[in-house]
């Protein structure tokens, strides 16, 4: 996974496919999260009350999905409609990163190509943890695709440009203009304040990373680590630790698998953490000799470590069952989705043909992970979707 050139660039008619895709899939789930949900709601009375009132009763360490959402609003006259259009942006920024990603992977013509990307793309938004019980489909597992909070699927754009922009920060042979610098920088102060939850979780596994290519005298992109992400998103978190100390907002605790066990009473949190990750782990099972020789895997695989410590080992003092750090676990799970998948197509592409059993496993795996996500995506349209959860 790289930033994309110009050779990278997306055939506009991908985007227009693309974007009808995104609308036909994800506008129903969005509309009835604003009617029946409880994360849009609150969310958008949130940018009610900050835009009344200057502040709102309970203030936000991250606080851009409130602002975008009163820019739309300004021009949309609407919270809802500015909810839906601010949604579907989201779904169709996160989309495109994907498709070119996958689109630069594969090999062929550029249909053929145009075909495989789009597929991949609309699956990694749908897939979900691996059950087939046809209930629990979120509680006690970590979720690739929680689709009722609204900023968590503002995150998901940042997460995969901030993961791209970290490979090739530890690809030293690789410079950045001043305009990709300030770029990056941009996307990082961004990023962090949508929702703090990638942050935390790419640092140490970067910082880790960008050591070992020290201690082994490769070289970094010092200028793209340290002004481009290093510094905006070190500032952007102690401010926000500044400022929630400064409210009633409280501290951070180590309370292993409380809030796990509080959401999973029937005890099988490692069968559903297995089920979480059952593809991922299918590709390293598989491509492990390839894998310890890539830095996407490496940097996707520890991001989720971390995030995965959080969601199981972290909890919020003031509120230790709202699990706020169980979206570190989604949003590093969905991101290490999208590099096992980019890996396997690039397997595929340079000459792994010949082991296609072993790419059979892998998908019928993915399958699996569809399977359960279109359950999950079939519930989020019930107005009793917390029933199945």
């Amino acid at each position: 996974m790289t930033i994309s050139t110009r050779r990278n660039r997306i055939p506009p008619i991908w985007i227009g496919v693309i974007a009808i895709a995104c609308t036909l899939i994800f506008a129903p789930i969005i509309t009835a999260m604003l009617a029946n949900g409880n994360d849009y709601p609150k969310h958008i009375y949130w940018a009610r009350m900050w835009n009344a009132y200057g502040f709102v009763d309970a203030p936000l360490p991250h606080f851009l999905y409130q602002f975008l959402l009163n820019v739309a609003q300004r021009i949309l006259a609407d919270y809802g409609l500015a909810a839906a259009v601010l949604g579907l942006v989201c779904y169709l920024s996160t989309a495109l990163i994907l498709f070119r990603e996958f689109f630069r992977s594969t090999s062929g013509a550029i249909r053929y190509r145009g075909v495989l990307a789009a597929g991949a793309t609309l699956i990694l938004l749908l897939v979900g943890t691996i059950n087939l019980s046809g209930s629990n489909l979120y509680f006690g597992s970590i979720v690739t695709n929680a689709h009722h909070n609204p900023t968590i699927v503002l995150l998901k754009p940042f997460a995969l440009l901030t993961f791209l922009y970290g490979l090739k920060a530890l690809d030293g042979s690789r410079s950045s203009s001043r305009i990709e610098l300030l770029l990056c920088a941009f996307m990082s102060l961004l990023g962090t304040m949508a929702k703090p939850n990638y942050t935390i979780s790419f640092i140490p596994a970067f910082g880790l990373l960008a050591l070992w290519s020290i201690v082994r005298r490769q070289s970094l992109n010092w200028p793209l680590t340290i002004i481009g992400l290093a510094v905006p998103m070190t500032l952007t978190l102690l401010w926000q630790i500044n400022y929630m100390r400064g409210t009633e907002l409280g501290g951070f605790a180590f309370q292993p698998l409380l809030v796990m066990n509080a959401y999973s009473p029937d005890g099988q949190l490692f069968i559903k953490f297995i089920a979480s990750i059952a593809f991922p782990l299918g590709v390293v099972v598989f491509y492990w000799q390839s894998i310890i020789r890539s830095p996407m895997m490496w940097l996707a695989w520890i991001s989720f470590a971390f995030g995965a410590f959080y969601t199981y080992f972290m909890v919020e003092t003031r509120s230790p069952l709202d699990g706020n750090f169980l979206w570190s676990g989604q949003i590093s799970l969905f991101v290490l989705f999208a590099a096992s998948l980019v890996f396997l197509a690039q397997q595929w592409a340079v000459g792994s043909r010949k082991f296609i059993l072993r790419v059979l496993v892998c998908l019928i795996l993915l399958g699996l992970h569809l399977l359960s996500g279109l359950a999950l995506y079939a519930a989020y349209l019930s107005p009793d979707w917390r029933n199945w959860l």
